[in-house]
């Protein structure tokens, strides 16, 4: 009978002690998985808020100032010589301000693209 309740005891502890393990393995696991996902959480958190800043200061890529200078950017690099547009460009008055303006010239807002290809006969 003795050695039946030292088998028992001995077969209990080893299994105790394996179960122990996997539960220490399962928390840390578990830990590891909870702080991933928080720290990720927080990273986009401040992504928005730090957005969400801008666009309210009105400030960054959502400024209105910025964006018109860009705007003005862009066509003068599209337009880098308006002289023969404006030749061209027939002079009229606004009736309810009595300011002169150019009709009809035309500005190109995106960038040129390649040159066409030139074709021989042979």
């Amino acid at each position: 009978m003795a050695q039946v309740v030292e088998a028992s005891k001995a077969a209990v502890h080893e299994a105790t002690r394996k179960e122990a393990g996997r539960m220490v393995r399962a928390l840390d696991r578990r830990q590891v998985a909870r702080l991933g996902l928080g720290m990720g959480g927080t990273f986009v958190l401040g992504g928005a808020l730090m957005l969400g800043g801008l666009a309210d200061l009105g400030a960054g890529p959502f400024n209105p100032a910025g964006q018109a200078a860009v705007a003005w950017r862009d066509l003068a690099q599209h337009n880098p010589d308006p002289g023969p547009a404006l030749a061209a460009a027939e002079v009229r008055t606004d009736k309810a301000t009595g300011r002169r303006f150019y009709a009809g010239v035309s500005l190109w807002l995106d960038p040129a693209g390649p040159a066409p290809a030139i074709r021989t006969k042979l």
